[in-house]
């Protein structure tokens, strides 16, 4: 089964909306997926997401008041990446001004249920789809493919309003990133590769401010090799 992970960076009240993400199989997303889980839980971390790991916040807030916590989340940093460029096939993201994107006329983005978030998560998944047909095919052309986004983000109705009506799209399907526990006591198991796909977001989404702010170069282009 080939699977396509994706997450957003912002959402359509902040500057800019990024939706990004990679491309494996089944197989190698559960290598993946097991020593990511193995390398976080070595410096004491429950999870993986880009704005905590640069603020030390959330999982990441055991590190704040250490002197060497820059050495820490560097060496953490290469052990990821690492992981990422050895189970992925290939990345994908889209990125929305969302000033320029409300300045357009209302009554069409309207009529196609529209948000910026539903266009970034389209224009990956046609990125995603032409990869899979062309330069993947060879690879990919006996898997199922699926694609898989995280749950709750802003503008998840309208982006599954819009696939049910586009023939040919692949259908996306929405989890956790992380566990997390129902009403009911029951776990729903995260789905790992969403924090790698949040990391690529957080990043692209930076790079982009960066550029279009003329502000210093984003680290982006080293982490990612782009």
């Amino acid at each position: 089964m080939l699977t396509f992970a994706f997450d957003a960076g912002g959402d359509d009240g902040t500057e800019y909306m990024t939706v990004a993400g990679f491309a494996s199989s089944a197989k190698d997303w559960d290598e993946f997926s097991q020593k990511w889980k193995a390398r976080l839980e070595m410096d004491g971390i429950a999870f993986f997401r880009a704005v905590d790991a640069n603020s030390f916040r959330g999982p990441f807030e055991h590190w704040r008041d250490l002197p060497n916590k820059i050495e820490l989340r560097q060496a953490l940093f290469a052990d990821l990446m690492d992981l990422i460029v050895r189970n992925t096939y290939r990345k994908f993201a889209c990125t929305i001004v969302n000033k320029e994107f409300q300045d357009t006329n209302n009554e069409a983005r309207l009529k196609f249920a529209e948000s910026a978030y539903s266009v970034a998560a389209r224009t990956c998944e046609k990125y995603a789809r032409h990869w899979a047909m062309t330069d993947g095919w060879n690879s990919c052309r006996d898997m199922e493919i699926v694609s898989i986004y995280e749950a709750g983000d802003l503008g998840q109705t309208r982006l599954q309003e819009r696939m049910r009506k586009e023939y040919g799209q692949i259908p996306p399907n929405f989890r956790p990133k992380k566990d997390t526990m129902r009403e009911d006591g029951s776990i729903v198991h995260g789905f790992v590769p969403l924090q790698a796909a949040d990391w690529l977001a957080w990043e692209l989404n930076r790079a982009t401010r960066d550029f279009l702010e003329k502000r210093i170069e984003s680290s982006v282009k080293k982490s990612f090799r782009i």
